[in-house]
């Protein structure tokens, strides 16, 4: 059983201020504004969600938005969790063990973890020990649907053609059963030299539009080419190539952008942003 690393720091430790925090994302004033409510059927063809990995307090109002919607199209019996790497440079890393959250145990689905590890796709738990990026989506996840299970899949530094190779593998195991795709990933991380103005917002925002667009285009390619090219500190790339490959969609909408100065005054800013691909 992998144990949380984050939990009472990125976001509450024991499970009843958790559920509060949580149901506090959705009503923020930078938040959906009410609870999500669920589906009835999830949808028969992958859909694929960006979400934040910041914590809570900065950055779970906007992933209150992904997860509000994954609820409204009914949460699948899988969901593959595609977070980013910290620490480590391992290319595409799985876990076997169940994560524990101060929700409980969420479960891996094992089977397609083991069928998905072939080619870049390696067995590797030491990648997930202190990595936060799949842990922070986990008690979302949870509160919307404690039985759904995950496939936990830490990306490093990939091309985009590895990212092609790694979604043809997962969505080649699932076959044609029902499932989810969260791609973890924070956008622009800048600090200025005095606290951040609203022209400094709007600069980030301008920033996090040139991936944002790549990836509401589904073009991994050109997502890989324009961060790279400018230099923009998005630690979630890799996992987000992975999500639009794996779900291979034809339409996307940005459901919701925010910085965390929009939170609480800073001279350091980290932008957010909640994305549906399907």
């Amino acid at each position: 059983m992998r144990q949380p690393v984050v939990a009472g720091r990125f976001y509450e430790g024991g499970e009843s201020a958790l559920r509060r925090q949580i149901e506090d994302c959705y009503r923020h004033s930078l938040g959906p504004g009410g609870l999500p409510e669920m589906g009835q059927q999830p949808s028969t063809s992958p859909v694929g969600w960006v979400v934040p990995h910041a914590g809570y307090l900065y950055s779970g109002p906007v992933a209150a938005f992904a997860f509000k919607d994954l609820a409204s199209r009914g949460v699948p019996d899988t969901v593959v969790v595609f977070g980013t790497q910290h620490y480590s440079t391992s290319s595409v890393a799985i876990s076997y063990e169940d994560h524990l959250t101060p929700l409980g145990p969420c479960r891996v689905d094992t089977e397609l973890a083991r069928a998905v590890t072939r080619g870049p796709i390696e067995h590797n738990e030491n990648v997930h020990d202190r990595e936060h990026s799949l842990e922070v989506q986990l008690p979302f996840l949870q509160h919307l649907s404690p039985e759904t299970r995950i496939l936990p899949i830490a990306v490093g530094r990939i091309s985009p053609e590895k990212a092609r190779e790694v979604g043809t593998i997962v969505r080649e195991a699932m076959g044609d059963r029902p499932f989810a795709v969260l791609a973890s990933t924070d956008f622009t991380h800048q600090r200025f030299s005095h606290t951040a103005t609203r022209e400094d917002r709007e600069w980030m925002a301008a920033r996090d539009r040139m991936p944002i667009d790549r990836s509401l285009a589904l073009d991994t390619t050109g997502l890989y080419d324009v961060v790279t090219e400018n230099r923009i500190t998005m630690c979630g790339m890799p996992p987000v190539m992975a999500m639009m490959e794996t779900v291979k969609g034809s339409q996307s909408e940005l459901l919701k952008y925010a910085c965390s100065a929009q939170v609480m005054p800073s001279d350091y800013v980290v932008g957010y942003a909640a994305i549906r691909v399907e």
